[in-house]
């Protein structure tokens, strides 16, 4: 891209979102502007923001989750648990409602099948704590 076409009319520039539409070099209030309103890469989403890491994050207590938006057991933003897909992969078959998935290891990013044991809720519930009470 030559300086021609960065700088064109003095107050225009293009906008650094890559649609090659011209925009103000700054707002209302004199603040410099880089996008036009709404070509931020904040409001892309999935592919499109360059941020975009495959739809896999990990949860606020370390479970990897995987974007799979329609998904029985998805959340609100469509992400499931990397351990329930694999674990439903694995057995093709779906998770029932009442149904968790135990991590032998108590690894919590270690979702290899072998790893990894289905069971009811309350199996999982009395198995750590049978632990904790041996612990201590």
């Amino acid at each position: 891209m030559t300086l021609e076409q960065i700088t064109i009319a003095g107050n225009k520039r293009l906008c650094a979102c890559g649609c090659g539409e011209l925009r103000s070099a700054v707002d209302r209030r004199g603040r410099p502007r880089r996008f036009i309103w709404g070509h931020d890469n904040k409001f892309k989403l999935g592919h499109e923001n360059p941020a975009w890491i495959g739809g896999r994050h990990n949860d606020s207590k370390g479970y990897p989750m995987i974007k799979c938006v329609g998904h029985p057991k998805a959340d609100a933003q469509g992400y499931v648990y990397e351990h329930v897909l694999v674990m439903e992969n694995y057995y093709q078959c779906c998770m029932l409602k009442w149904g968790v998935v135990h991590h032998i290891n108590e690894i919590r990013t270690d979702n290899r099948p072998e790893n990894l044991q289905g069971m009811m809720r309350y199996q999982h519930s009395s198995l750590h704590h049978k632990a904790k009470v041996v612990a201590h």
